[in-house]
């Protein structure tokens, strides 16, 4: 509901729980932000969430300079996006909200959004990588699931853990079947 999702932790002598959204707070080993790329009002939110309220510096910030930056095709975050926005999860947008303005308005924001975000991730990270959504999803998957895993001093991994980790990565209770793709829409 929430992000960075809230997670179950325990207080200083640890006998009691209570639910945090501090990143650093050591209970997690990744916490996925979408940062300010997260909006529905376009470029003119995206800047006053950026340079206004602060969100450019979160690596700085909220992360100590640690970081995994997840990339995905930008060709299809902007399909995704939309879908998103008329979809939600897993819904889809019809096929008009591909065509006119708003949608050139779109193209021009997640693009921009997205060279943005990678630019001043990968310019703030000192100690993280960067991964590729292609390479976690296709042959390449688990050497790119152990570079994450070197990287993060995650050790030693259980091949069996891996192994379903692999297994499940295709999972879709979660994700928008029948995906719209840019090949079709050109």
């Amino acid at each position: 509901m929430a992000d960075p999702s809230p997670v179950l932790s325990r207080q200083g002598n640890g006998s009691e729980y209570y639910y945090t959204d501090d990143p650093l707070c050591g209970c997690t080993i990744v916490d996925k932000d979408h940062e300010a790329t997260i909006t529905t009002l376009g470029l003119a939110n995206y800047f006053e969430l950026l340079h206004r309220q602060g969100h450019g510096g979160i690596v700085h910030q909220q992360y100590d300079k640690r970081g995994v930056l997840l990339l995905r095709n930008p060709m299809d975050v902007v399909f995704t996006y939309r879908d998103w926005l008329h979809g939600g999860k897993v819904g889809k947008a019809p096929p008009e909200a591909f065509r006119g303005p708003e949608w050139e308005a779109t193209v021009d924001y997640v693009a921009y959004a997205w060279a943005d975000h990678a630019i001043r991730w990968i310019e703030q990270i000192e100690n993280g990588t960067v991964l590729f959504y292609e390479r976690l999803m296709g042959k390449t998957a688990s050497g790119e699931l152990k570079r994450f895993l070197q990287v993060i001093d995650f050790h030693p991994v259980d091949p069996l853990r891996m192994r379903c980790t692999l297994d499940h990565r295709n999972r879709t209770d979660h994700k928008r079947l029948n995906k719209t793709r840019w090949e079709k829409n050109i």
